[in-house]
Formats: structure tokens, sequence, C-alpha cells
């Protein structure tokens, strides 16, 4: 079973354009081709199980937490400011974002080769259906062909 994530992503890319205005949106954490525009990076940085409900299946349903690194990319810091402060407040009055407040630390950034910029980490859940598995029906009992203990 293949857990699909876009539309996750793509409420992600309706609420920022939404709470925004008019903003091109990238799952990249640096696209090479940006021009003269900003983008607002929308970039998977994990996918955890929930805390609450662990691995375990509940219900035959598993509760992973994606979790999403928000960046402005933009040569304007004020617009880069201004961008993550609003998506921050806005996030925080969400109801299905949960705003992760410690950041990414700095060798975070310089593992993925980039400068340390403003920034927002948010979590989503995502329920998954674990596979139903059809029980194997027993035709006739299970004969042993040798005695083990003699």
């Amino acid at each position: 079973m293949m857990i699909k994530t876009e539309h996750i992503y793509n409420m992600l890319k309706t609420w920022i354009t939404e709470t925004t205005g008019n903003t091109q949106i990238t799952p990249e954490l640096a696209p090479e081709e940006r021009g003269e525009h900003a983008f607002v990076s929308v970039y998977l940085k994990e996918i955890t199980n929930s805390v609450t409900t662990g691995a375990r299946p509940v219900n035959n349903t598993v509760q992973l937490v994606l979790t999403y690194l928000i960046t402005v990319i933009s040569d304007d810091i004020h617009l880069i400011n201004n961008t993550i402060a609003t998506l921050t407040v806005a996030a925080l009055g969400h109801e299905a974002i949960e705003v992760d407040q410690k950041g990414l630390l700095p060798w975070e950034w310089q593992a993925m080769n980039l400068t340390p910029k403003p920034s927002l980490l948010i979590k989503i859940p995502l329920n998954c259906e674990k596979e139903k598995k059809t029980p194997v029906l027993v035709e006739k009992p299970h004969v042993l062909k040798s005695n083990i203990m003699k």
C-alpha cells in the first residue's frame, strides 16, 4: 500500500495562498530557476509516528506526523520576515497545524547546505488505513508426519 502525502501538500498550498495572497509555492528547498519572483518553499522534512497513538494501529489506522519546513526564497529580507510572521500567526490559529517552536538547529541548515534564514516548522497529522489481511481458511487439520518425542 502506497501512502500518499499529496493531499497534505495541496492543503498547505491552498492555506499559504489564502494566507499570503498570490504566492508561488514549491516543494524544493532552493529552486534552481526562480527569476525575480519570491517562492514559499514547502519542504517535507520528516515523517514520524504520532506520539499520542504511537506506531500501533488503532481501529486499523496508524497516525503519522508530517513535518514541513516552510521558508521564503527571495532577495527581499522584509518580504521573507513578513511572510514567515504572517504564516506563523495563521498556523497558530489553524486547527490541523501544530507549530514546532524550536525550529531548525544550525547543523540541520548546514546538512542541507543552506544558510540559516527565517523559517517555520509545522507538523500535520496523517491518518493511514492499514491493509486488512484476510484470514487463511483452514480446510483440514494439520498432521505431523513424524514423531519428535521418541
